[in-house]
């Protein structure tokens, strides 16, 4: 099971309303859901901010996706330089 089919299923999200929030496809959403195909970033940042969004609080990348050593380091720096500027 992928980590953001864990997530959905662990915050009881519905993936049509997520899907239509994040603007992509309900078959995309199902496929990302599954591990048969590779996000873009602007999808992975689309669904998380969907989901921060839906439930009011931060979604990080790393909570959905594995990401690659490198894109991993990259979103953890920006995610806490963007916690740090909403919690000073």
């Amino acid at each position: 099971m992928t980590r953001l089919e864990t997530y959905l299923k662990e915050w009881h999200v519905m993936p049509t309303v997520l899907a239509k929030r994040a603007g992509v496809s309900p078959n995309q959403l199902y496929r990302l859901r599954m591990g048969t195909c590779d996000p873009t970033r602007r999808i992975m940042v689309a669904i998380a901010d969907a989901l921060g969004a839906m439930q009011r609080k931060p979604v990080y990348l790393v909570q959905l996706f594995e990401l690659a050593h490198a894109d991993e380091a990259v979103f953890c720096a920006i995610e806490n330089r963007d916690a740090a500027r909403t919690n000073p």
